[in-house]
């Protein structure tokens, strides 16, 4: 199957300034290769341990105070007895903006 493009070119008497185009970058390519094959051969080999790696979040995780149960069952505890404060339409807003949030990134 013959390339139209490259018969074209032939027939213009330009096809071999791209081919010489075509020769040189794939020559960088190739170079680029081998230098980056040498970087990597010349970097040192990973070491074999039995490291545990955490993420930042378990590690921010690990930082975060503790829960204090015993708050936490009194606010519970006031709620079901409705002497906690619910403001309802600050709840309410703070959903919707919860939901711009969202939607923005979905």
């Amino acid at each position: 199957m013959t390339n139209p493009i490259q018969q074209n070119s032939r027939a213009l008497g330009i096809d071999s300034a791209v081919d010489n185009r075509l020769k040189r970058a794939e020559e960088a390519r190739a170079s680029e290769r081998a230098a980056s094959a040498r970087t990597a051969e010349s970097a040192p080999a990973p070491r074999e341990t039995d490291e545990v790696v955490l993420s930042g979040l378990s590690e921010a995780a690990e930082r975060a105070p503790e829960i204090d149960s015993a708050k936490v069952e009194a606010i519970k505890t006031a709620i079901r007895e409705g002497r906690y404060p619910v403001d309802a339409k600050a709840i309410a807003q703070h959903f919707m903006e919860f939901e711009t949030a969202i939607s923005r990134v979905a």
